[in-house]
């Protein structure tokens, strides 16, 4: 049987989710959130299929589902994530603090902590053996912008030296593209490139996955005597990795040139 217009399932694997962004932000946009807005959807369903997967998911139980569905309510678009797995409120789970140090920081809790900062609503439910998750979002008095993601390759080698290595990235930096991402950068790595400068100017969305993707890159550079760097943030992801803090970890630069410019000095 079809699902209604507002309804989507999806199996309950990682590269399915864009499948899952991509329709909250069509539902979005009509609806009329602004671009800022859709951002904040996108990655708040990102989070939280993300979350089910990893946490409320055992690999042997089957052919798994996660349905998402949006709505309007007045002045609020909403979001509601529902799955069958084990009772879990991440509500419950007490936030992590941005502002420890990176070494001592925990690894879990950064996708529940993304999704009560960006959304307006979060509301758990246990129903019927079914962990209902619903967020809304306010919306705009203005006319949605909307925008379209390039079909460029994912990560575009720009420059290199024996020590250095400048990249491209383009798309989105979600759950399924990070696994690809990581295993570029550690190829990099381990081929002696220990200074890596990220052109990050054609990257329109990150997740918490994807961020936790480019710390351990991060790390591994550092471990190395180099570094790992950024330029070009487009807002929304600058304002993610604010959030976060990640500001204080990474070293980052307004453009590409001034960053080679910098390391060329």
């Amino acid at each position: 049987m079809a699902l209604p217009r507002n309804q989507i399932r999806i199996h309950a694997r990682l590269e399915d989710i864009r499948t899952a962004i991509q329709f909250v932000r069509e539902a979005g946009q009509r609806a009329g959130l602004d671009d800022r807005a859709l951002h904040h959807c996108q990655l708040a369903v990102d989070e939280a299929c993300t979350n089910i997967i990893e946490h409320n998911y055992e690999p042997d139980q089957g052919d798994l589902r996660i349905n998402i569905r949006c709505g309007q309510d007045a002045q609020v678009f909403w979001i509601e994530v529902v799955d069958s797995g084990r009772a879990f409120d991440p509500l419950q789970q007490a936030a992590p603090d941005p502002t420890i140090n990176l070494a001592e920081r925990q690894h879990g809790g950064w996708g529940v902590f993304f999704i009560r900062k960006i959304m307006d609503d979060v509301v758990y439910e246990r129903r019927s053996g079914h962990n209902h998750l619903r967020m809304s979002k306010r919306l705009p008095n203005v006319e949605s912008q909307q925008s379209s993601e390039g079909s460029e390759k994912r990560v575009t080698i720009i420059d290199t030296t024996n020590m250095m290595r400048i990249m491209k990235l383009n798309g989105q930096i979600d759950s399924a593209a990070s696994d690809e991402l990581e295993k570029v950068f550690n190829q990099n790595l381990d081929q002696g490139h220990r200074l890596l400068i990220l052109d990050m100017s054609g990257v329109g969305y990150i997740s918490s996955r994807g961020l936790r993707m480019l710390v351990a890159a991060w790390k591994r550079a550092r471990d190395a005597k180099g570094d790992l760097v950024l330029a070009g943030l487009q807002p929304g992801v600058g304002e993610v990795i604010k959030l976060l803090g990640f500001d204080l970890v990474f070293t980052v630069f307004e453009s590409l040139d001034a960053a080679t410019a910098h390391y060329s000095a």
